[in-house]
């Protein structure tokens, strides 16, 4: 049963409480004062997941001078942020470092030759930091201060919330994780660390992610971010992994081999369609020693490959030399870029001897012209993609499947790795003995040797084990290639060995069937000498625990029970024979991990609690139109209040089931009901004393008829409306001691006509009108509804943003005066200090009505 949580003011949230841990590697900071603040989020770092419903309120990106997070991922926010309407996003950091950040996020843009005006249009804003400013207070502010040292550190009101070395000394990052993983690895036989091979890593959707061994040299084509869970999982050692190819230079897994080389400060090589972005790349993670290669160039860690790349960067191809008595290099074409598709190329050519392919929705399954192919499902419908039935030479490319690269000069070569492959059958000697005789094809090869052993071949039953009918089908699709092109000079040979093939090809075959295989079985390609090429299928030993990481952490607090379940389930077989000291490590690895997304999701439920308090988990809600009476001049709406005309109106729209959302009682109507005759009668003895003193043009109430006017916009006779009306006005003979102490400081007490310039100095008392957070709310609303600025708790991307006003602007108060703003004021400053000015000049005007009132009656009794 959940336990009722009493409700956390926003001012009661101290230090390191406002440090949000939104996943492994982002952390979100609440910067907010009050309740009504609007986009009260900064955010350090960029993680794979996104809290889609919070990005409009996430305002300021700290971009750190070192250890840069994963600038990929960087990318990848910024786009949901924008896609969110967050409308304005402000990168803060070294002018170098958002520089560099600009042009690798926006390359488009020249932001040395835009205007300061187009670049306060833009949506993203990248700002540098400044020497901080003497004697300002922080208390009511966020501020980022960097060291000389890099560092970093954040703090809200002035108490510290987070710091870069914090950051570096909390619970398992990334980089920790990468060190647990090769520490474990270097315990156990680690697979592709000889001889040429590849890797499937994903198989689905847009991009095909495979990596590379290429002699114990790693390569990985489009690798995900967390490639070292794929590498935990298959036993590969990550530190081999030296070189990149990508589709594009965002591509978070590119992106996040600079950040891991920076680190070690080591070298890698990288290729991407996009090669001027790369140098953004290079600026960012300076410490990392990038080689570039490109069309036609050997691989920087690999001199025995080479790389192609087509005319569009659609595809790749890599030449190598997996057999040096090979008289042609083995080519392998694989897909580079979406976009406009070319096979062509400047230095190379097929048809090559194995290719990868990823389909797109609605292609078939077929091949393109290769002698092996290899299809991932990419796109397609799942379904549909199960359904497809094998083609000669075509099969599905299985995820996390070995799949190892050999030359043949000969036939002969194969026949020890077929009778591996046909073991147990009773194809075991006699393809094999046929691929020996057919070691040199033309007029070596013994027909009656031939033909015998395909009549033997050919009498045997199709086998039903699916391994044996893919080895079977691909020798004997191999052996009528290479005999029907002897068909003129043997051609019962090529004839029967047709008949062979088509016995036992592997067309009938589902790929749903060979995808059950997935990750149980390897794979073996032989390419022999630039005419065709085979794959065999082998059993491989399954792991001794079956490795399954953590749920995610938006579901791991309810499936954690589970979790921990098979973690025993897991122990318990380790206990029971011989432990691998890898396996025990792995195992424990698991534990770490379930813990910090355990962690993870306290944080996230903690947040969620803030923003709960906050009301700004959901979509904000137009709160519609101020009340009436707020769009008011203060005195006037200060009188209403006192006599409770809009309670008295919200209990009349009450009575007719309008309006108010609260329940306005009996008491509200009647109390505010009765006030109204003594307004009435108030209102009325103020009339009757101004229409009995009209006559005198420079007395004191003149002043008051002349305010009044000028509020409500009727021009007096020989009367500017640009001009200032004093509050104290310009008293005559019979005044002067009356206002000789307020004439000292009648520019302080003046009030513009509307369009006038509002003198902005200290008025007496201000410091002692007390002001409610509601009260500054609504009258900050009404600032920002009045100038153009985005409403408070409303979300507009159209208008501007009522947090920051810039300097050299203005702002129409309520009643139609302009205020000029100096540098660095905020909304809710000019707010609360307007206010208070403006009650303390009423204040002093309600004096001034008094003390006039009392000349008018003294004045009437000596009359009398």
């Amino acid at each position: 049963m959940a336990t009722k949580r009493d409700r956390k003011l926003p001012s009661e949230y101290r230090g390191p409480e406002r440090a949000f841990q939104f996943d492994r590697d982002t952390f979100l900071i609440y910067t907010g004062i009050h309740e009504a603040d609007i986009r009260p989020f900064s955010r350090i770092g960029a993680g794979t997941s996104v809290p889609a419903g919070l990005l409009p309120q996430i305002e300021n990106v700290v971009v750190p001078e070192e250890n840069l997070w994963n600038v990929g991922l960087e990318a990848a926010w910024l786009k949901e942020s924008l896609d969110a309407g967050s409308g304005h996003i402000r990168y803060v950091g070294s002018k170098e470092r958002t520089s560099q950040l600009h042009r690798y996020l926006d390359p488009s843009e020249d932001d040395m030759s835009r205007s300061k005006e187009d670049a306060a249009n833009d949506p993203v804003e990248y700002s540098s930091y400044s020497a901080p400013e003497r004697g300002v207070s922080q208390k009511d502010r966020c501020t980022i201060t960097y060291m000389a040292t890099g560092e970093y550190q954040v703090t809200v009101g002035g108490s510290r919330v987070l710091d870069s070395q914090s950051l570096s000394r909390g619970r398992m990052g990334l980089d920790k994780e990468y060190d647990q993983v090769s520490k474990i690895l270097s315990k156990q036989d680690r697979k592709m660390e000889h001889g040429w091979s590849f890797f499937p890593l994903q198989t689905e959707g847009d991009l095909l992610s495979v990596y590379w061994g290429l002699q114990g040299k790693g390569l990985a084509l489009n690798p995900p971010v967390d490639i070292h869970y794929h590498f935990l999982a298959n036993s590969i050692d990550p530190e081999r992994l030296q070189m990149v190819i990508a589709e594009n230079a965002e591509l978070p897994g590119l992106a996040e081999q600079f950040r891991r080389s920076n680190a070690l400060e080591r070298q890698f090589g990288a290729y991407c369609p996009e090669m001027e972005r790369i140098i953004h790349l290079k600026r960012m993670y300076n410490r990392s020693q990038v080689k570039t290669f490109d069309d036609s160039r050997t691989l920087p860690f690999s001199k025995e490959t080479v790389f192609f790349a087509s005319r569009s960067k659609s595809h790749g191809v890599f030449a190598l030399k997996a057999n040096p008595d090979s008289e042609f290099p083995m080519q392998v074409i694989f897909p580079l870029k979406r976009g406009k598709q070319s096979r062509s190329f400047d230095f190379t050519k097929g048809p090559f001897d194995v290719e990868l392919m990823n389909l797109d929705e609605g292609q078939k399954f077929e091949g393109a012209g290769s002698f092996l192919t290899l299809i991932a499902p990419g796109n397609a419908s799942p379904k549909k993609f199960g359904k497809s039935k094998l083609k000669d030479g075509v099969f599905p490319l299985l995820q996390e499947s070995e799949y190892r690269l050999q030359q043949i000069v000969n036939l002969s070569n194969l026949a020890d790795e077929l009778s591996l492959g046909l073991k147990g059958s009773e194809f075991e000697q006699t393809v094999p003995e046929l691929f020996t005789s057919m070691g040199q094809t033309g007029p070596n090869l013994d027909e009656e040797t031939v033909l015998d052993l395909l009549y033997r071949i050919r009498t045997q039953a199709v086998p039903e084990n699916l391994l044996l009918r893919i080895n079977l089908g691909e020798a004997t699709r191999v052996l009528h290639a290479y005999l029907s092109m002897l068909k003129d000079k043997f051609p019962k040979v090529a004839k029967l060995a047709e008949k062979v093939y088509k016995r036992y090809r592997t067309s009938g075959i589902k790929v749903l069937d060979l995808e059950a295989l997935s990750g149980s079985v390897a794979f073996d390609i032989y390419a022999v000498q630039g005419r065709v090429s085979m794959i065999q299928v082998r059993p491989v030993h399954p792991p001794k625990i079956a490795i399954v990481f953590p749920p995610a952490i938006d579901t791991i607090k309810a499936e954690q029970k589970e979790y921990r379940k098979y973690l025993k389930e897991q122990n318990r077989i380790l206990d029971k024979g011989d432990e691998s000291p890898a396996d025990r490590a792995t195992l424990e690895f698991l534990e770490k991990l379930l813990e910090e997304r355990l962690h993870l999701a306290e944080e996230r439920e903690r947040l969620g609690d803030l923003l709960q308090d906050l009301d700004l988990s959901g979509p904000v809600e137009d709160k519609g139109d101020l009340p009436f009476h707020m769009k008011l001049p203060y005195w006037l709406r200060r009188t209403f209040e006192f006599l409770r005309i809009p309670d008295f109106v919200e209990w009349v729209k009450s009575l007719f089931g309008g309006g108010a959302r609260e329940k306005r009682s009996l008491n509200t109507g009647i109390s505010a009901w009765m006030i109204l005759p003594l307004a009435a009668l108030l209102a009325g003895l103020l009339g009757l004393g101004i229409y009995s003193y009209s006559g005198s043009s420079g007395g004191p109430l003149a002043l008051v008829k002349g305010w009044f006017s000028q509020t409500f916009g009727e021009s007096a006779e020989g009367t500017s409306n640009e001009e200032t009306v004093f509050l104290t006005g310009e008293p005559g003979e019979e005044q002067n001691e009356m206002m000789g102490e307020l004439a000292a400081i009648e520019p302080a007490l003046s009030i513009a006509a509307p369009g006038g310039i509002q003198e902005n100095r200290a008025v007496p008392g201000e410091e002692n009108v007390e002001v409610t957070d509601g009260e500054v709310f609504q009258f900050s609303d009404l600032l920002a509804r009045r100038n153009g600025f985005a409403p408070l708790r409303e979300q507009n991307p159209d208008l501007r943003n009522p947090d920051l006003v810039f300097p050299g602007d203005t702002l129409n108060l309520p009643d139609g005066r302009i205020l000029q703003i100096t540098p660095g004021e905020y909304i809710w400053e000019i707010a609360r200090n307007q206010y208070r000015k403006d009650m303390a000049r009423l204040q002093i005007l309600d004096q001034q009505v008094r003390n006039l009132g009392a000349q008018y009656q003294k004045k009437k009794m000596l009359m009398s």
